[in-house]
């Protein structure tokens, strides 16, 4: 083949020729792969709690140990989340702009989306009878939706003009911007959860949304990436924040639960605090980032294989469709107790996890990626020439 092109900003989309396939994983450093594999596992496991058929919001005399351990394992997922797209950021913000990396995203998603929904609609199983042709064509042409997909693809398309601004500001006006988004993206929209009622005032205001929390993780990823210090490099100093961030949201969640009871339910608290723009959160997942960026793993094959399914592996277990059928049937539900809540929550999500890889490898990058590939080289040289002129 007479073209290479390999992104390693998501993981799970490679745009290569055959040929090149060993050679360029092989040149890619493991280190952050393993944390993209890790990630995700995080997010399965926050999906196990989050989705699953236990009710996390009602407190009782005899649950308060299963809810403790469904608090511990849904606190993984927005961090596993920040940490996906750190990732991703790092590594695009030194590339160029391309409409290849847009539509490779939204090819596999539709691939992914339409196969799912034919194949249950073909079994008669698990999509609603109402569910009418006009749903899948709008607001855009695949049956269901992925809010991480969609933010995601915000974020790209926003990279030109974010890595202008990047390139052409200093490490002091980097570091403003930082502290403007971190305030008006984490801090405020916190506060307001925490002492809510102020009249006509709500987080949207200050632009607190799923894509501009991507946006601003790609500014503190394009920080690290071009302002590397001698702290900044230490992992032992990653490290100790590591450790002090999870204490402090392991306090953030479990004492709403400790000083509630029967009668007075604060568990509303305990979910703000592992929500998506919690400040502990970014906390966590920022120094948790850091860690495995100073951590030299070296090259390491089968690492690097595996991660290029991780989207792949989201794509198949979130499926609006396919994910009642799963967590359903696993009902976590009969986890009564501490212990069998995390232990049965690791062993199902790592169940539900390796059986997504293999999906992916057999099915999608074994059969399919070639046509894939070969499709979004297509439709984005053609973006790339109309639009950017390339």
């Amino acid at each position: 083949s007479s073209y290479t092109f390999y992104d390693n900003s998501i993981g799970g989309f490679q745009i290569f020729s055959y040929s090149a396939h060993y050679k360029v994983l092989t040149r890619r450093s493991s280190n952050l792969e393993l944390l993209r594999i890790l990630s995700m596992f995080m997010i399965v496991v926050h999906h196990f709690a989050f989705h699953g058929t236990f009710d996390f919001k009602t407190i009782t005399n005899t649950n308060q140990g299963a809810l403790l351990a469904t608090l511990i394992l849904e606190s993984f997922g927005k961090v596993g989340v920040a940490i996906f797209v750190l990732i991703g950021a790092y590594f695009l913000v030194e590339k160029s702009f391309s409409f290849k990396r847009v539509m490779n995203l939204v090819i596999l998603t539709s691939f992914y989306s339409i196969i799912i929904y034919i194949i249950l609609r073909v079994l008669k199983f698990g999509i609603p009878n109402d569910y009418l042709w006009t749903k899948i064509i709008f607001p855009y042409p695949i049956p269901t939706n992925y809010w991480f997909v969609t933010s995601y693809i915000v974020m790209l398309l926003s990279m030109p003009m974010l890595n202008i601004v990047i390139r052409n500001i200093n490490q002091r006006k980097h570091l403003y911007i930082l502290l403007f988004l971190t305030v008006f993206i984490v801090v405020i929209p916190d506060l307001y959860s925490y002492f809510p009622g102020k009249m006509d005032i709500w987080i949207g205001q200050f632009g607190a949304t799923d894509a501009t929390y991507f946006i601003y993780l790609y500014f503190i990823a394009s920080y690290f990436r071009l302002y590397s210090s001698k702290l900044t490099r230490k992992w032992e100093y990653w490290l100790i924040l590591v450790v002090i961030g999870n204490i402090l949201l392991f306090i953030s969640y479990s004492l709403p639960l400790f000083i509630s009871d029967a009668t007075h339910n604060y568990l509303n608290y305990s979910q703000l605090m592992i929500g998506q723009n919690s400040t502990v959160i970014t906390m966590v997942a920022v120094s948790i980032f850091m860690l495995f960026v100073n951590i030299n793993i070296g090259k390491v094959r089968c690492i690097n294989y595996i991660s290029a399914s991780m989207f792949g592996v989201y794509l198949l277990h979130e499926n609006s469709f396919l994910r009642p059928i799963i967590w359903n049937y696993i009902n976590n539900n009969r986890f009564t107790t501490f212990t069998s809540m995390i232990i049965n929550g690791l062993k199902y999500s790592f169940l539900i996890f390796i059986i997504c890889i293999l999906i992916d490898i057999v099915f999608r990058r074994i059969l399919f990626e070639k046509k894939i590939n070969k499709l979004s080289l297509k439709l984005g040289n053609y973006l790339d020439k109309k639009l950017l002129g390339k």
